[in-house]
């Protein structure tokens, strides 16, 4: 809790516990509490809703660039870090 908390600029990688356990709306809660980019895991796309703001897409071989693009963009500023310090994994 302390390393999630602490750090500036966290990702969140969501999957099927997300699903599995009817978590949905609590990733999303916490990742809007962090404002935190949210990247699914590739077999669970589902695991947060595409169409929120945080959402980064899937994260997988082909896509990987893609998503790490998104989640540079989602820094606040050219200041602020671009690259995250923490990976926040729900059950990928």
């Amino acid at each position: 809790a302390d390393l999630l908390s602490n750090a500036k600029f966290p990702v969140i990688l969501s999957g099927a516990g997300v699903v599995i356990g009817g978590a949905i709306d609590d990733c999303v809660k916490l990742a809007e509490k962090l404002d935190s980019p949210v990247c699914s895991g590739y077999q669970h796309n589902d695991s947060f809703p595409g169409s929120h703001p945080l959402a980064v897409g899937p994260l997988g071989l082909v896509r990987t660039c893609e998503c790490t693009l998104k989640i540079t963009n989602k820094c606040k500023n050219n200041e602020h870090m671009k690259i995250c310090d923490f990976i926040f994994k729900i059950n990928v």
